[in-house]
């Protein structure tokens, strides 16, 4: 991770969002077993446990909006930059990285400055900004073409 103290901007490996979303969906999995009193060894032998237990988790970050959009940018983004650039983040005004470290995908999450132009940035030889849009509708090139003139305009 790396901090852009000037921008206001954190940077972020596609590994180290990676390790971010992986110890936060641990956890979630820990505690939902731990809710239900079950062990690994429960989960480990019990495939519809296993999926129930992992489709509650997904539907539950699929409402968060943040969360899905720092999964797509983590996951989908680099690789059009060859997996060689950084995704990053806008910080909140005053937020002090130094005072504040982000450690965890809840920290990131708070940290990020809300209702800005920029979602994310992807660094690879300078700052490309980014705005993501959920598309939830109709699968045809009329609706997404109609779509983008909707939002672009």
């Amino acid at each position: 991770m790396r901090w852009h103290k000037e921008q206001n901007i954190v940077c972020f490996t596609k590994t180290e969002l990676e390790s971010l979303f992986k110890e936060a969906k641990q956890l979630e999995i820990l505690k939902a077993l731990k809710e239900r009193r079950l062990s690994f060894d429960d989960l480990a032998n019990n495939n519809d446990l296993k999926n129930e237990i992992v489709d509650s988790i997904v539907l539950k970050s699929g409402k968060d909006k943040d969360e899905v959009e720092i999964f797509v940018v983590s996951n989908m983004l680099p690789d059009f930059y060859d997996n060689e650039c950084e995704i990053c983040f806008s910080l909140r005004d005053g937020f002090n990285l130094a005072k504040d470290p982000i450690k965890s995908l809840s920290d990131l999450k708070v940290a990020i400055k809300e209702k800005s132009d920029v979602d994310f940035w992807i660094l690879k030889g300078g700052f490309r900004a980014f705005q993501l849009k959920r598309y939830r509708e109709e699968l045809t090139n009329d609706a997404l073409l109609s779509f983008i003139k909707k939002k672009v305009a």
